[in-house]
């Protein structure tokens, strides 16, 4: 290893280990990024099968129940954990009259930081919408919608609150340095996931949830390493676009969990896959935006800065991605500790 990047990987290596002491001593509370489903069929004008469909953390329910007008009557909860770590509960709903512009939603919402697709198939017409922590109930409409807008701010939530992704687009800035050579980069990052996101979600391949999120958190570590390898030794590994082009393939993938695991019916899959795409992309080419304004803004400060000043991000970066490798290979081979 030279001389150079020595102190660095050093520094590198403190951070996280500190992270992950940190973090160890305390309770872990992620964002619960993957998204309930509640299906509504009615099978007459009183009642209707109902398919409750939420996210777990490490086999740990949350504690969210759908909540009927009280006339409705629900049978006995048939719950079961699937492998794709959602709790699956079904029973059978009977109601007095009709739940046509009546309210529906889910106890509990408000407290997380998880989003509820609520789909209603009424004998007459088909209602959906986005169920969300500041609105955890609706009155299901007397006409068919599509919730296209709340797919489209879901996409845009994901990028914002991904920690992950976030690193590794700040890494990937740092390692590319021309804007050129930026902009070729992020596009072929964005085809790439956009490949594996609507294949994936479309069922068309599988790709196991927790070795995707370790290879995301290796991708961090890589672009790290590769920006300050880049400060003290330029090269011209950023015009091969097959390693950027690989990453976000696998990027795709892990998006692809946020919508693909809630079973979304078909009709509103297409609608809900392209707008949550679209969402990502304004996320991801605002913060873009973003950053580069502020650091046009603050060009004088950066240049009098010190190398170990300028490098402190990826330092930072590449600690916590050392705490997610090890983290999430350790929840591959022992989930549930």
């Amino acid at each position: 290893m030279s001389a150079l990047l020595y102190p660095v990987v050093r520094k590198t290596a403190c951070i996280g280990i500190c992270i992950a002491l940190l973090a160890s001593s305390k309770p872990h509370h992620a964002h619960e990024l993957r998204p309930g489903y509640l299906e509504i069929k009615a099978q007459d004008d009183t009642s209707y099968q109902v398919l409750w469909k939420q996210p777990t953390r490490n086999f740990r329910v949350l504690d969210l129940v759908p909540t009927f007008p009280e006339d409705c009557a629900a049978s006995e909860l048939i719950t079961s954990i699937s492998v794709t770590n959602f709790a699956i509960n079904q029973f059978q709903l009977s109601c007095q009259s009709t739940l046509e512009g009546r309210e529906v939603g889910i106890v509990g919402l408000s407290r997380t930081l998880t989003d509820v697709y609520l789909r209603v198939e009424l004998p007459t017409h088909k209602f959906s919408t986005l169920l969300r922590p500041e609105q955890p109930s609706v009155k299901v409409a007397s006409t068919s919608s599509i919730p296209t807008f709340s797919y489209l701010w879901v996409g845009v939530e994901h990028l914002l609150l991904g920690f992950d992704h976030i690193l590794f687009l700040l890494c990937l800035m740092y390692a590319v340095r021309r804007f050129g050579h930026l902009i070729r980069a992020v596009t072929a990052f964005t085809v790439a996931h956009s490949i594996t996101l609507i294949l994936s979600v479309l069922g068309w391949i599988n790709m196991p949830q927790a070795p995707v999120e370790v290879v995301i958190a290796i991708s961090i570590l890589f672009f790290a390493y590769t920006a300050v390898r880049e400060t003290h030794n330029p090269q011209s590994w950023h015009r091969s676009w097959l390693v950027i082009f690989g990453f976000g393939l696998i990027h795709g993938a892990g998006f692809a969990t946020a919508i693909s695991d809630t079973g979304l019916p078909q009709d509103d899959l297409v609608p809900a896959l392209l707008l949550f795409n679209v969402g990502i992309e304004i996320a991801q080419i605002s913060l873009i935006v973003i950053i580069l304004v502020l650091i046009r803004l603050s060009m004088r400060l950066i240049q009098l800065m010190p190398i170990w000043l300028k490098e402190l991000p990826l330092s930072i970066s590449g600690g916590v991605a050392v705490y997610f490798i090890c983290s999430r290979t350790w929840g591959i081979f022992l989930p549930g500790l």
